[in-house]
């Protein structure tokens, strides 16, 4: 006989685990309901995951938003310009816009993956995928997320269990 909980070797009428503690062969009294079955690792994990990229897109959004304001800030007022080589402070504005450009980008899209993993929607698991690994060279928040994400939606049997959740 094994425990059911921690799969523990039981002598034979042993009535708890020696391992885990837990009560055998005890059957529930009257009225009590046995405790209900998981709905599975994706059921239970999604809407974290939808809220943890929409704050690691809100964050991304805050970033460009500083990035857009430093690239269009009239530097001029506060840097004597004439002090720069030619052409400087146009590079300087035009590199910061860049990547202010590029970081509204990236959190629109994981905006669009966080709607569509709240809406069960197929192509929202792949692309919350490809931006997992993407984020997961991040340390140590876009790592962690990377690898939450990765556990959630790309376990044994987590394409089935999200495809089960559609609602369509």
């Amino acid at each position: 006989m094994f425990c059911d909980a921690c799969g523990s070797a039981m002598a034979a009428g042993q009535t708890f685990c020696g391992a885990c503690g837990k009560q055998i062969g005890v059957a529930p009294g009257p009225g009590v309901a046995p405790p209900a079955a998981s709905d599975g690792r994706v059921a239970e994990h999604l809407s974290i995951l939808a809220a943890l990229w929409i704050a690691i897109a809100a964050v991304t959004l805050l970033a460009a938003m500083v990035f857009l304001a430093i690239g269009a800030f009239p530097v001029g007022r506060f840097i004597p310009i004439d002090t720069l080589p030619t052409g400087v402070m146009s590079l300087f504005h035009l590199i910061f816009l860049a990547i202010g450009g590029i970081l509204l980008l990236v959190a629109l899209a994981h905006f669009l993956a966080a709607w569509g993993l709240y809406q069960h929607a197929e192509w929202a698991r792949i692309l919350t995928i490809a931006f997992a690994f993407l984020r997961i060279l991040e340390f140590p928040l876009g790592t962690a997320l990377g690898v939450y994400t990765i556990w959630v939606l790309m376990g044994p049997n987590s394409e089935k269990e999200y495809r089960a959740l559609d609602p369509a």
